[in-house]
């Protein structure tokens, strides 16, 4: 009896043990499940902040990785963008500020003097270089652009300036209208025939030029020409607006905000003034006998209120954002980035017809005031720092007329002119390949 009782008693309890070992296995592989699960929802919910967190990846790979893709991405999208019929360039978006930054760090110093420079560049050139020897500059300006035949020559071989290139190269001509014709099938606007529109009607009366640029791929009107001629015999009075200054500065701002509106940049020139002088810069340097008062009354007053439209406010905000980023990268100090749909939807406040204008741009001229500084102004920190960054507070682009003008005898006097402009103060150099 005692012994069926202990058996029985075995069996409870072997019962009663393996139920407790059951319930707890069955308790630790629920906890460990219940455990994993979460962790996998903490993992998901992580995965949604990173996702919806702005630049939050681009800033992690530019932290710890060097992210060459996306690099490569970004001048792949920009190319395929600004190549395409629909939406035309203006519209091409480089958001990734970060990127580029990147990017800029990493250029060689002869890369960053690249984006400094600016090729003169004729119809054959850009048929017989090779993109190796083409690509890679801040800007294109054409020339002999009666080989040009028709647009879609234009197109075609502004389609190749735009590839390869990690942000939106300036591709300009001069659209100064005039005597200076630069097409058979394309007259640019002479301002000097259009000095009494209203500013409404003057944008209308642009319209087919900024057609053309918005059709063609150029981006830059190499324009309007704000010499103040004293007498018809002055070498440049034929291109000039008036030998009014007032009209001048008038004429010359509706074209800057009507252009802008557009997104075409713009470049007022001479700079510090190329009126009062029969001789022509493409082949000796004039020499003007102004004191500084004399200028500053004159030449100073039309530069000044054409540059000062964008006085207090970010140097790199409004329509020369992404010139001022070009201006950057060959300092080698990039603080921002601004795309160009922000520049030119800024356009639409800042440059309006109506307001200030502000020319992005201002071109230097091959031109001593001896009177004033003792070098031609395209070598002249006296002109480029003192006067017109300090006394005219200018932060747009300074951008010197060719150096072929000056006739250099090789490439190294040719790269020696480059040099003592840019470490004059010129932020872009055009020059001939």
């Amino acid at each position: 009896m005692r012994n069926q009782t202990a058996t029985a008693a075995i069996k409870i309890a072997t019962v009663v043990l393996s139920f407790i070992g059951t319930v707890l296995i069955l308790a630790y592989f629920q906890d460990t499940i219940i455990f994993k699960l979460a962790d996998t929802q903490h993992q998901r919910d992580q995965s949604a902040q990173i996702s919806s967190s702005p630049n939050t990846s681009t800033e992690l790979s530019n932290e710890h990785q060097a992210d060459y893709q996306g690099i490569f991405n970004l001048q792949r999208e920009y190319y395929e963008c600004a190549t395409a019929k629909e939406p035309s360039w203006q519209n091409c978006v480089l958001t990734d500020k970060i990127s580029i930054d990147f990017f800029i760090s990493k250029l060689s110093p002869e890369e960053r003097r690249k984006q400094q420079l600016v090729p003169v560049i004729s119809y054959y050139k850009l048929k017989t270089l090779d993109d190796s020897e083409i690509q890679g500059y801040g800007g294109y300006v054409l020339v002999k652009t009666s080989d040009f035949k028709n647009k879609e020559k234009v197109i075609k071989y502004t389609e190749r300036l735009h590839e390869g290139q990690i942000a939106p190269p300036l591709i300009g001509i001069d659209a100064e209208g005039g005597p200076v014709k630069r097409f058979d099938w394309h007259e640019f606007t002479s301002l000097s025939e259009i000095t009494d529109l209203d500013t409404p009607e003057f944008c209308e009366h642009l319209e087919k030029d900024i057609d053309f640029f918005q059709d063609t791929g150029l981006n830059w009107a190499v324009a309007p020409v704000v010499d103040l001629p004293y007498t018809e015999n002055d070498w440049i009075y034929n291109r000039t607006i008036s030998m009014d200054k007032d009209e001048i500065i008038d004429v010359a701002g509706n074209y800057i905000n009507c252009m802008s509106q557009a997104g075409i940049f713009t470049t007022i020139k001479h700079f510090p003034g190329h009126g009062d002088t029969e001789v022509d810069s493409h082949f000796d340097i004039p020499e003007i006998d102004h004191v500084k008062d004399k200028w500053s009354e004159n030449e100073g007053l039309v530069f000044y209120n054409l540059m000062r439209g964008n006085e207090n406010q970010d140097s790199l905000s409004g329509l020369h954002g992404i010139l001022t980023m070009k201006k950057l990268i060959g300092q080698g100090n990039l603080t921002d980035f601004v795309s160009t749909r922000d520049v030119i939807s800024q356009n639409g406040n800042q440059n309006r017809p109506g307001n200030k204008p502000f020319s992005p741009s201002v071109m230097v001229g091959h031109l001593k005031y001896p009177k004033i500084f003792d070098e031609t102004a395209t070598f002249s920190n006296g002109w480029l720092d003192d006067v017109v960054r300090a006394d005219l507070h200018y932060d747009g682009l300074i951008v010197s007329d060719d150096i072929g003008m000056l006739s250099p005898k090789d490439t190294e006097q040719r790269d020696s002119y480059i040099n003592d402009a840019l470490a004059a103060g010129m932020d872009l150099v055009l020059f001939r390949l």
